[in-house]
């Protein structure tokens, strides 16, 4: 009897502690809370009072520095696909390199000469990475470049 006694207030006492501290529960904080207050912009929130702003309390700005006119989305859109298709690319530029280095591997030791289909492949892969990696700093480039004009 002792046993389950001692059993019964392992299990429970875990659960009268929570239930103990259920009633110190955080609130939520309020803007007077904070020393310093600010205020988020947007295109869509129109024109702001300043002076207004600053009399109630405002102290900075934080503005989006994203300004995407959706003619433009493409050119970013395309910056993260050759970047995706260049990632996959060195992935798979992993795989080639480790086989062509098993296969020159195997070359030396038969007494062969060196390279083969697996070095060419790589070699290839590298470039098209490469080149994607650029075409997608190119692609981001003229995004930036059609944002800000």
């Amino acid at each position: 009897m002792n046993r389950f006694r001692i059993s019964l207030i392992a299990v429970l006492a875990p659960f009268l502690v929570l239930a103990s501290c259920a009633g110190n529960l955080p609130r939520d904080p309020e803007p007077k809370d904070f020393p310093v207050h600010g205020i988020d912009i947007s295109r869509w929130q129109g024109d702001i009072d300043w002076s207004s702003a600053r009399r109630g309390g405002v102290s900075f700005a934080f503005m989006k520095d994203v300004v995407a006119d959706p003619q433009y989305l493409e050119w970013i859109l395309s910056a993260w696909i050759s970047w995706g298709l260049s990632i996959t690319i060195i992935l798979i530029t992993f795989y080639t390199s480790n086989e062509a280095f098993r296969r020159a591997i195997r070359n030396l030791d038969e007494g062969k000469e060196n390279g083969g289909v697996w070095s060419t492949a790589t070699s290839w892969l590298n470039f098209f990475a490469g080149t994607l990696f650029v075409l997608g700093v190119l692609f981001l480039v003229l995004f930036v470049a059609l944002n800000l004009t």
